[in-house]
């Protein structure tokens, strides 16, 4: 015997339909620690499907939510962070009193933060509940220390073998030992 599974449908906007999206280009989806549903898109910002309503919320760029309405990653940290990754660099999402709304979390204006801001994130990982590593489209790699606030970067040099493979990290993942694996693009 099979169970008939049931799908919730959500639609791309228009004004006849009351669960509508305002979205057709889904990029990401990542699950806040509520349940909320937040559904990145490639030109249409952040849609944030709310659990308990069903409301939908949208930040994107026109409303100074985001740099961007271009969605490249959602990561969501250990202690319950959630990262947005655009072509036009990393914000934090967060959720207070007066809804959600993002906080750019880097507290100086420094050439390397200004590098990271300008980049299109493709991937992101924690490695032991203080780095955050972002992963760039042909800019390399950068650790972000949660605790200390440091930011540093690394990039491809052609002379060093000890350095990226490459400038354009697509995917990566963190093991059980803290290791960090990368996957390319050459």
């Amino acid at each position: 015997r099979s169970e008939k599974q049931k799908f919730k449908r959500y639609f791309h906007a228009d004004s006849s339909n009351t669960s509508a999206v305002g979205f057709d280009y889904i990029s990401a989806i990542q699950a806040d620690a509520k349940g909320n549903m937040l559904v990145g898109t490639h030109g249409q910002g952040l849609g944030i499907i709310k659990k308990r309503s069903g409301q939908i919320v949208q930040l994107h760029k026109a409303n100074n939510s985001l740099h961007s309405d271009i969605i490249k990653k959602i990561y969501k940290t250990e202690a319950g962070i959630i990262w947005v990754g655009t072509n036009q660099g990393i914000v934090q999402l967060i959720e207070d009193e007066q809804g959600f709304r993002t906080i750019f979390p880097f507290e100086d204006n420094s050439p390397i933060v200004q590098q990271l801001q300008q980049s299109e994130i493709l991937s992101l990982s924690e490695n032991p509940k203080v780095t955050l590593w972002i992963g760039t489209e042909n800019n390399g790699l950068f650790r972000y220390n949660s605790k200390t606030k440091q930011l540093d970067h690394y990039k491809q040099e052609n002379n060093l073998p000890s350095s990226l493979a490459a400038n354009s990290i697509w995917s990566m993942f963190t093991d059980r030992d803290g290791i960090l694996w990368l996957g390319y693009y050459f």
